[in-house]
């Protein structure tokens, strides 16, 4: 189903036309796919069609409530200082690997950098798989179908 979503987005983006590829209407469009594809994981992640129903047409509930809605949120998704931390440097890193692709830079450019700068580079790496990685059995999410 959550496929199903993806296709119908895609099918619609083709269909719009926009003149102008300014840095605003490509900001926009990362966040409008941002909020599709959080959309389409509702039924992905849902165990019935019921289930994400109940989900989309109570999404909003408390919402008027802005802090206390922002805040429950936080606490029933499990995220604490820790994994505040580590979310910001993958998200950083993800951003500066976007930016230097788009810069015409690819990965296999690191070989072209100065020896200190690429081992320096490989250790960050290692490092944030050591410190970020799960620790303990943690099912990969496609075992669980």
């Amino acid at each position: 189903m959550g496929g199903g979503v993806n296709g119908v987005a895609e099918i619609i983006e083709g269909n719009i036309k926009i003149k102008r590829k300014g840095w605003v209407y490509k900001s926009v469009g990362v966040v409008v796919t941002f909020f599709i594809c959080c959309f389409a994981w509702i039924f992905f992640r849902s165990n019935t069609l019921e289930d994400a129903r109940y989900i989309v047409f109570h999404i909003t509930d408390n919402i008027m409530q802005f802090k206390q809605y922002v805040f429950e949120g936080y606490q029933r998704i499990g995220l604490n200082m820790y994994k505040n931390i580590q979310l910001i440097i993958s998200v950083t890193i993800l951003f500066a690997v976007d930016v230097l692709q788009n810069h015409g830079m690819d990965i296999g450019d690191i070989k072209k950098l100065p020896v200190i700068v690429r081992w320096g580079v490989y250790l960050f790496f290692v490092l944030c798989i050591l410190l970020f990685s799960r620790k303990g059995g943690v099912e990969f999410v496609y075992f669980q179908f």
